[in-house]
């Protein structure tokens, strides 16, 4: 089993330079008691973050790809 089967979303910010989030993306600003991200990029928060990546939608596609083919390697009665 690898990391990349239990990623539950991956989010794309950009279009040419982007980021990706390898999970839930938080709003920045929200209600009070939601679950909000920090403004800067350089935060260690709960989700994984890729920034600055060039031709981001490559890469995003190239591991949603990943992601699938690990999927696909698990067995279903676990």
């Amino acid at each position: 089993m690898t990391y990349l089967s239990f990623i539950p979303s991956i989010e794309q910010e950009g279009t040419d330079c982007g980021t990706l989030w390898l999970g839930p993306k938080s709003p920045i600003l929200g209600a009070r008691g939601e679950r909000k991200r920090s403004m800067s990029r350089f935060d260690i928060g709960d989700v994984p973050v890729l920034a600055d990546i060039d031709d981001v939608g490559s890469v995003h596609r190239l591991i949603v790809d990943l992601r699938n083919r690990a999927k696909e390697s698990i067995p279903e009665n676990r």
